[in-house]
């Protein structure tokens, strides 16, 4: 039989080369300092948004690597809310936020929730509402120790109605094995290929006690955050003790453990595994199916958290650069809501390009008052005809704002 790591005699005592983690850790630990010291520069408003939008990112990407998709918006006015930032969201997200608050009160406290809980209509739906609490949980209160209790209850909320893909399967408890050994498997039914093959159930209960024992104990036995956020990740996906919800828990778990640094999250570890999600996976099948040296895992991950940092760095440039714009347009200019909101859309990954009938569509109003809309923009110095012309005008913003 093949060797999974688990089955190792010293398992789960991990090893890594020392010298060569360092060098990837210390990295990561330098560049994030810099991040968060461009940000304390840039003041609170910014630094609120673009806490915002890492755990928003955090969230959409963590589902994406699962196949699953939740709207942006939907995540993003949920977040804004829990960290009472509302004010940073467009009117339509407030109006949807607002509907869905309507439909179902939302308890604050998550370990708090009355009655059998909100149904939110067909705006932000419940499980969203759920995925956000148990993010925020882990990141607001991650120096408070890691239980079952408090595991189990985050893995039954990602599965609120007890259905994973169209099937039945176990929440809020260890997984059952009912069916056989927990595999991680691709392809069709029939020739599936064995990636990966857990602990049986019946060891679960020991293997997660020594878990949570690790879990709490500070990271500077683990040669700091980055490095014992590597390690959490591949140690409980290993385990592997649900039914599902693995992936996400073990990536909710290395962001915990990256909270208890201290500051805000201000970039999103999934959003880069989600762009090599490939290479990912790979990374954690050949950790898996090696011995306890897990160098190369550590230095692999820590290096995408460099370069999630760097990207970070950009968007924070890119919010800074969007606070500006916003500061020399009020000053210049009175705007209407139709204006506000297709001003942001613009500075906020508008694709295609923008015409009078776009305008007009977007902001369900007439040709005519897009078009004042527009020509007041223009007169202003923050909206210019684009220069390639064409069948139909369109118009760009002006970047630099006199």
């Amino acid at each position: 039989m093949e060797e999974y790591i688990w089955q190792n005699d010293d398992w789960p005592h991990f090893t890594w080369n020392a010298d060569e983690v360092r060098v990837v850790s210390d990295a990561a630990e330098h560049r994030q300092s810099e991040l968060e010291g461009a940000m304390a520069a840039l003041g609170f408003s910014v630094h609120l948004e673009s806490s915002v939008s890492a755990i928003t990112s955090e969230i959409e990407k963590s589902a994406q690597i699962e196949g699953e998709h939740i709207p942006q918006e939907d995540i993003r006015s949920s977040v804004a809310r829990h960290l009472g930032a509302e004010n940073i969201l467009t009117a339509e997200a407030i109006q949807r936020l607002n509907a869905s608050c309507a439909a179902g009160a939302e308890n604050n406290n998550f370990f708090e929730r009355k009655g059998s809980g909100a149904t939110y209509s067909n705006q932000i739906s419940e499980r969203t509402s759920y995925i956000v609490e148990i993010v925020l949980d882990a990141i607001k209160n991650c120096n408070v120790p890691l239980t079952k209790e408090r595991l189990c209850g985050w893995q039954s909320r990602l599965f609120p109605s007890g259905m994973s893909g169209g099937y039945k399967i176990t929440t809020g408890r260890y997984r059952l094995d009912e069916y056989g050994p927990m595999r991680v498997v691709s392809g069709n039914m029939g020739k599936e290929n064995v990636h990966y093959m857990a602990p049986p159930a019946a060891v679960l209960d020991a293997e997660m006690d020594r878990f949570f024992s690790w879990f709490n104990e500070s990271a500077s036995a683990c040669g700091g955050y980055p490095v014992k956020s590597a390690v959490a990740h591949l140690y409980f996906v290993s385990i592997h003790p649900f039914d599902d919800g693995n992936g996400r828990l073990a990536r909710i778990l290395a962001d915990m453990i990256l909270s208890q640094r201290g500051g805000d999250r201000l970039f999103s570890m999934s959003a880069h595994l989600q762009k090599n999600r490939a290479a990912y996976y790979a990374g954690l099948e050949k950790a898996q199916h090696g011995g306890l040296d897990i160098t190369c895992w550590i230095t692999w991950y820590l290096t995408c958290m460099t370069v999630a940092i760097d990207e970070a760095m950009q968007e924070i440039r890119k919010t800074g650069e969007r606070i500006v714009f916003w500061k020399k347009v009020n000053e210049k200019v009175p705007l209407n809501e139709r204006q506000r909101t297709m001003l942001d859309r613009l500075l906020t990954g508008w694709q295609g390009k923008l015409t009078t009938a776009k305008w007009a569509q977007i902001c369900t109003c007439s040709q005519d008052t897009a078009s004042r809309d527009i020509n007041q923009l223009i007169k202003a110095g923050v909206l210019e005809k684009e220069a390639a012309g064409g069948r139909s005008t369109s118009y760009v913003i002006v970047r630099d704002i006199k």
